[in-house]
């Protein structure tokens, strides 16, 4: 069995992580997540107590901040095989004394938080000590902040797709006069009841979000504006400046637009106006549509599997240790 060890700012990332390897594994890899995400109550557990790097504190890393995490908590994490990090990708730089392999989730702009802050040296830091790591392997699950971190900081990851199987719902459309639009649900919906409804109709903010790969496994009918309408809207707020010099080009919205992960899934549904979106609502056969994503979903979910095979069988250490 390997161990791994996780601490969270997002509770959807990791989530999905550990269903996809523990659904291949089985009891050959054990994840340790420690989330300090306010959000936990999502899947009813307590937002974790982590001295030194926390939720109050993580925006100010810097080496004494890991210096001062890597003592307090080095003879509990020296037993584990390795490290897996989610959101935000700095947390890398917690584990590089411990040697050991690190697979960093790249999920939504790699340098959080420096761009907030707009500090161009911690920036640049956090990009020379990702280059300079050894044995980190980075994943990014969208094609945008794929090329994102490979112009930012010259990193190479691996495309994985999101899954967020971890619902464990499926698609009914049971609510058939309803149709919902992201971000309005009720305070503490269920996923069932959500997915209960005829569809949801998005307004994105984002160009890859972890309820969109939800609700897309799910088989649940999903309705985005087009890319023209998604401009006119002007909803998307994925750009952060940017500040560094290599990332010029990503300023354009419209660099955005073109790699969103909604516009490279089949099946979904794209309105121009809002009177197309009412008249599609009126008009298509959803519960189709459905089965032509549960189709699609089924071959999609093979193909992540089989790349997270790749990844940690490709890791020597654990690859031995699950007698691979």
């Amino acid at each position: 069995m390997i161990r791994l060890f996780n601490i969270d700012l997002h509770i959807s990332v990791i989530a999905d992580v550990t269903h996809v390897l523990t659904d291949i594994y089985g009891d050959g890899i054990d994840i340790t997540n420690i989330s300090i995400s306010g959000h936990n109550w999502v899947f009813g557990k307590p937002t974790a107590d982590v001295k030194v790097f926390n939720q109050h504190t993580w925006k100010n890393i810097d080496e004494k901040m890991i210096q001062e995490f890597v003592e307090h908590y080095r003879d509990e994490l020296i037993h584990y095989d390795g490290f897996i990090v989610t959101h935000t990708p700095v947390m890398a730089l917690l584990y590089e004394t411990f040697n050991k392999p690190i697979i960093v989730v790249n999920s939504c702009r790699y340098e959080q938080p420096y761009s907030w802050k707009r500090d161009i040296d911690g920036w640049e830091w956090l990009n020379s000590k990702f280059r300079n790591m050894k044995n980190v392997h980075f994943i990014s699950n969208n094609k945008a902040d794929q090329e994102y971190l490979k112009l930012g900081a010259g990193i190479e990851s691996k495309h994985i797709p999101s899954l967020c199987l971890y619902t464990g719902h499926k698609y009914t459309g049971a609510l058939s006069e309803k149709v919902v639009q992201h971000g309005t649900y009720p305070t503490r919906y269920t996923w069932q009841w959500l997915y209960n409804n005829k569809a949801i109709v998005h307004v994105p903010y984002e160009i890859s979000t972890m309820s969109i790969f939800e609700q897309y496994s799910a088989n649940v009918p999903l309705f985005f504006p087009t890319k023209r309408f998604l401009r006119e809207m002007q909803t998307l707020k994925s750009v952060y400046g940017p500040l560094h010099p290599n990332l010029l080009a990503c300023a354009d919205m419209n660099w955005w637009i073109e790699r969103a992960d909604y516009y490279d899934l089949p099946h979904i549904i794209y309105f121009d106006n809002e009177e197309e979106l009412t008249e599609k609502i009126k008009t298509l056969d959803f519960q189709q549509i459905s089965k032509n994503m549960e189709t699609h979903n089924s071959l999609r979910k093979e193909r992540v599997y089989q790349q997270w095979r790749e990844v940690i069988e490709g890791i020597e250490d654990w690859a031995d240790k699950l007698k691979i």
